[in-house]
């Protein structure tokens, strides 16, 4: 990264026309393909003019599809080419790469533009590790503070952040995979609280301003609910149950259920969580626990919609039943895989199994999963 002022404006300029070029239709067979050939040096060219160049293509002189480019350009360079840089190097990339944040963090940005710059926080932290991770989390902390699009930009980037435990990668290969996932296990006291703290935050704060009419400012902070939700889910098929018990998250996310404009995302971690296998060791009991709370909650919410239902039709419009459908889904899950954790308890399983009696797609499914047809 030590190219001159001068040389740098100038590759930006060039790559920037190159960008243009190759996705203006109006352009020429040739000059498109010309223009994709030098995108494909510069990628492939010297990697430090790479990074420099990308860098100045991200700020918001430049538009929409060239930014968004040349933050693609920046994830190909960490994905692909970051041992060539030197450690100080690495470090400054990250510094850069989180400023970035800060800088994006406008109500006038695209959603696009800040969901690639927190995807490229992120790919920063996998290919750096625990370390680097944990010398950024108090940044993080302190940006997610400071208001609902900087807080949603770090629940973005959060949500990022275990990608590749979740997604087949070709370019991780297992031992790094497994490297990832014991970071991120590791720093799950950190995550879960600050996703949970962002939750409670930006739900309270929406519902308050849209009660003084302050719908754009609400808009806001319901992003940042949507967005730490979208986060929540990226950990529910793996992180242990007990840390979202620990967390708030299984009571956040249960308060949620009854928020129509986060419902379902909310039942989504529930649709996630409820089909997780009962360790056998020691964590058992405390698996057995944060499930028998996702059972009450679960049946809280089932119970509502049969009284509801119950009332004749139209009683229910089209969006609650897909609600009621993602929830019937997870109790069946939950009886599927799950009875064991309420087996011993004498008034959670007779409800649980009078529920299924009494709503009728709840029964249906249940009987086809017990059947093993489901």
């Amino acid at each position: 990264m030590e190219d001159s002022v001068s040389s740098s404006n100038m590759n930006a300029t060039n790559v920037a026309q190159a960008i243009h070029t190759a996705l203006d239709w109006a352009s020429t067979p040739n000059a498109r393909q010309n223009a994709v050939a030098f995108l494909d040096s510069i990628k492939n060219g010297d990697v430090r003019v790479l990074a420099n160049t990308s860098f100045l293509l991200v700020k918001k002189s430049w538009s929409s599809e060239i930014r968004l480019h040349a933050f693609k350009m920046l994830q190909h360079l960490v994905r692909l080419r970051w041992e060539e840089l030197r450690p100080a190097e690495h470090k400054n990339f990250a510094n850069l790469s989180v400023d970035l944040m800060s800088e994006i963090a406008d109500p006038c940005e695209n959603w696009a533009l800040k969901s690639q710059t927190a995807a490229l926080v992120a790919e920063v932290v996998r290919r750096e590790g625990l370390n680097l991770w944990q010398e950024m989390l108090p940044s993080l902390v302190s940006l997610s503070s400071k208001g609902p699009i900087e807080a949603e930009l770090v629940a973005m980037m959060l949500r990022w952040l275990p990608e590749d435990i979740t997604v087949h990668n070709e370019d991780l290969e297992g031992d790094r995979r497994r490297l990832l996932l014991r970071g991120l296990t590791q720093s799950l006291p950190e995550i879960l609280p600050l996703l949970y703290t962002l939750l409670e935050r930006h739900f309270t704060a929406a519902m308050n301003e849209a009660g003084r009419k302050q719908m754009d400012i609400a808009k806001q902070h319901a992003a940042t609910v949507t967005a730490t939700l979208n986060a929540v889910n990226a950990y529910a098929e793996w992180a242990p149950l007990s840390d979202f018990a620990k967390s708030g998250i299984i009571h956040g996310c249960g308060v949620l259920l009854s928020a129509p404009d986060f419902r379902l995302h909310a039942s989504e971690f529930f649709k996630l969580v409820s089909p997780r296998k009962r360790p056998i060791d020691a964590s058992a009991s405390e698996f057995d626990q944060a499930m028998s709370s996702i059972f009450q909650i679960l049946m809280n919410v089932s119970r509502e919609f049969l009284y509801r239902s119950g009332s004749g039709p139209g009683s229910m419009d089209e969006g609650e039943y897909e609600f009621a459908e993602f929830i019937c889904e997870s109790m069946v899950s939950l009886g599927s895989y799950n009875l064991q954790s309420i087996a011993g308890d004498s008034t959670i399983l007779p409800l649980y199994l009078e529920q299924g009696d009494a709503a009728p797609l709840f029964s249906i499914l249940l009987g086809q999963a017990m059947a093993g047809v489901a």
